[in-house]
């Protein structure tokens, strides 16, 4: 399956750039600072307006009834987020929480709209298409996949390219047992249990404290 994520595609830059100039230049576009923690938007906020992330980082997930946390997204600076107010749903369904102290732009329905009559509908579409392509993906994944594949799949996209002699790569940063289980829909225990069965087939090495390494070839 090919890896969809907005970043991945080379009309990235371009719709990036189409975002920034949207918040900056929209008269009354909303851009302030958020602190470390602070919750941009919770489940059952109105969803009249969306986001774009000037700096800092901002996380999107959801929370279930047992108060185990799913991530959706990790929002880097120039991307946006909270767009699932154009839908026909009217209560947002997931929370948005700054990871740093962050800068975010907010844009409303109507400023949009007002966009939109100015020739640059095609743009946004394009925009949101790229982000509902992720998330079907994402959820194709889980209705799909073992927890094993997922847990497997996550590893290998996460791995950056430094693969050493012995053919394993690191990790983007250091991921918890917890964090992980977040991102492929299933629990820590999970994790750690398929981490530990990957570890004795030689596929991955891990050390507390330090970035899992996945073994690529």
């Amino acid at each position: 399956m090919p890896d969809l994520h907005l970043a991945h595609h080379r009309q990235c830059g371009a719709l990036t750039a189409l975002a920034r100039d949207l918040a900056l230049g929209l008269p009354h576009a909303t851009v302030r600072k958020v602190a470390k923690g602070e919750q941009l938007y919770r489940p059952g906020d109105p969803t009249d307006h969306f986001y774009l992330l000037l700096e800092g980082r901002v996380r999107t997930s959801i929370v279930g009834g047992d108060g185990q946390e799913f991530i959706l997204q990790d929002v880097e600076p120039g991307e946006s987020f909270g767009e699932l107010c154009f839908c026909e749903v009217r209560a947002r369904q997931e929370q948005a929480v700054a990871l740093e102290q962050a800068r975010v732009a907010r844009i409303g329905l109507e400023e949009l709209a007002r966009f939109a009559d100015g020739g640059g509908l095609w743009q946004i579409v394009e925009m949101f298409t790229h982000r509902l392509a992720e998330l079907e993906r994402q959820l194709q994944e889980v209705a799909t996949a073992s927890v094993r594949d997922r847990l497997w799949n996550f590893l290998r996209r996460e791995a950056t390219s430094a693969v050493d002699a012995q053919g394993f790569a690191p990790l983007a940063g250091v991921h918890t047992h917890q964090e992980i289980a977040a991102r492929v829909f299933t629990t820590r225990e999970q994790v750690s249990a398929h981490l530990a069965a990957l570890r004795h087939e030689g596929l991955v090495r891990y050390r507390r404290g330090q970035p899992i390494e996945v073994r690529l070839r």
